[in-house]
């Protein structure tokens, strides 16, 4: 019993299973319309008339013929009309048809037909049948020539294997046509166990190929994503260590400056903490902005103030600009000041001020607000643009913590921009300096943009 419903669910779950079960039903009920069709065909095609006229054409069939006709001239007649013929004396009996049963059982295979002379209509071994009675003798016409049993007979093994053939070469079909659904599932299982260098081998084009597609491409993102991950933990445990080291070194050291030292790198490792949360923060469905009406002019000026005293300088191009939306006015500060403080960090002493302006702007149908810094320092190489908003990356790798950060803050700036509908973008020119870009849609907040 156990065994039998073990089948019954492996054949409810198998796809090609039911698409053959599906397929041998439909051939069945295809063979049997065939047949039930071939069976009215050949049930009312032997003769084009009614029973009626088949008793007409049996009484005409019966005057033509000779009292004296015996088996030879009855074969011959039989040969010219196409149909089997039977005659009961006096005089000779005979039959073009071996073992035709005696004229009484005949006629009670038949039935007369009323205004025909005593010629009686009915069926003997599926053909139509007229019997005629005619001086003092019966003949019996049957319409279509008796077929040739044996032929039939020699021709089933060959219907039969053809059959299985046909069936075999469906069936190969269709296990090759669902051959990626294993494949699929092999894929599937190695990956459940760990093993993401899986890959299913694309022989199609049609769905199923596409789909072994998507597999493939899904592993990939996966990978790429557990790299992300394993480097993401890697870095955050070398960036935790380094100030480690240096406060217990300085604790190590007596005297107010080593104190001082200490009470940087606390600030340095509170600083990355707290950027590690916030990132982490606007991953999570719980870290929602909190909206507000915000003047973007005011806000700059504000945090720009800040830093009035930081070198090379700040000149700000747009003092009277106004632009108000609905943005966090907090995580909108962080990204300002960490964009401000990365420009005024590889500007350099000599160089120009960081210019920083605030407009609006056209993108086809749709207004923006760029927020530009452009400081005047090395640049950055085009190789390394791509990667700046990375958690961790930074241009020179051999940069100290005074001048380098932790490359934190681009990585949040970008959050923080996305999940307000914005984006950051940065151009750079090796030698000249470099600008970024910070955009607001202006589709962005509670209204259209407005001037104040």
């Amino acid at each position: 019993m156990a065994e039998e419903i073990a089948k019954t669910l492996t054949f409810t779950r198998s796809i090609f299973l039911k698409l053959l079960g599906i397929y041998l039903a439909s051939s069945v009920l295809i063979v049997l319309m065939i047949a039930g069709f071939l069976e009215f065909i050949v049930e009312d095609s032997h003769h084009a008339n009614s029973e009626k006229s088949r008793a007409v054409f049996a009484g005409f069939l019966a005057a033509k013929m000779d009292p004296g006709t015996d088996l030879a001239a009855g074969r011959k007649l039989s040969e010219e009309w196409g149909l089997d013929i039977a005659m009961e004396g006096p005089g000779p009996s005979w039959s073009t048809i071996p073992g035709l049963p005696v004229f009484d059982r005949l006629e009670s295979l038949s039935t007369p037909i009323p205004g025909s002379d005593g010629v009686r209509i009915g069926r003997f071994r599926h053909h139509h049948l007229a019997v005629v009675q005619k001086e003092g003798r019966r003949i019996a016409f049957i319409f279509g020539k008796e077929p040739n049993h044996e032929k039939w007979i020699e021709f089933i093994p060959f219907l039969i294997l053809s059959i299985v053939l046909v069936l075999s070469a469906s069936y190969l079909l269709i296990r090759r046509l669902f051959q990626p659904l294993k494949e699929l599932h092999s894929g599937f299982s190695e990956a459940r166990q760990g093993n993401l260098n899986a890959r299913v081998e694309i022989r199609r084009t049609d769905e199923l190929g596409e789909l072994s597609q998507s597999f493939n491409s899904m592993l990939t993102g996966i990978r790429e994503v557990m790299r992300s991950k394993e480097q993401l933990l890697l870095d955050v445990s070398h960036e935790l260590r380094s100030p480690l080291t240096r406060i217990k070194v300085s604790l190590e050291i007596e005297g107010e400056d080593s104190k001082d030292i200490a009470r940087k790198n606390v600030r340095e490792l509170e600083k990355m903490i707290h950027e590690l949360l916030e990132s982490a923060r606007m991953d999570s469905p719980r870290g929602i902005l909190n909206l507000e009406p915000v003047e973007m002019g005011s806000l700059v000026a504000q945090i720009l103030a800040e830093y009035e005293f930081a070198s090379p300088g700040i000149r700000f191009l747009s003092p009277d600009a106004g632009y108000e939306m609905d943005l966090d006015r907090e995580r909108i500060a962080i990204v300002i000041r960490n964009v401000l403080e990365n420009a005024l960090k590889y500007s350099g002493h000599q160089s120009k001020k960081v210019e920083v302006s605030l407009q609006e702007s056209i993108n086809g149908d749709e207004s923006q607000v760029v927020l530009a810094f452009r400081d005047f320092g090395p640049g950055i190489p085009q190789s390394d643009l791509a990667a700046i908003f990375e958690p961790f990356y930074r241009v020179d790798k051999s940069r100290g913590r005074i001048s380098g950060g932790y490359g934190l803050g681009l990585s949040l700036c970008r959050k923080i921009m996305v999940a307000h509908g914005g984006g950051i973008d940065v151009s750079s020119v090796p030698g000249e300096g470099t600008t970024m870009r910070i955009v607001f849609n202006g589709k962005y907040g509670s209204g259209p943009l407005e001037h104040t």
